[in-house]
């Protein structure tokens, strides 16, 4: 869900209705589960996100050292195999 989509919701759940105030404040709880919802679903996909990013960043960093040659993890990565010599404190300006 984009921020620009949550924020409308927001907008438009925010009304308060000046006359039923008690109906108001008995939705509050209802909200407050749609909105931790909400939260929850994203933290989980910005972890599975970090994981990705993690994994991948291992791999290519095998991969800039030159200790990944074997020809069905470069057919994986779809890359060729790396000739050069990366120094450990430059592979992170490669990834």
């Amino acid at each position: 869900m984009k921020l620009d989509e949550i924020i409308e919701l927001w907008q438009q759940d925010a009304k308060i209705d000046d006359v039923e105030l008690d109906r108001e404040s008995l939705n509050i709880p209802v909200l407050h589960g749609k909105y931790l919802k909400i939260y929850y679903q994203e933290k989980l996909k910005l972890k599975a996100h970090k994981i990705k990013y993690k994994t991948l960043s291992k791999i290519l960093s095998e991969y800039y050292r030159g200790d990944l040659n074997n020809p069905e993890d470069l057919e994986e990565l779809g890359r060729p195999p790396w000739g050069k010599t990366v120094l450990k404190q430059d592979i992170a300006s490669y990834i």
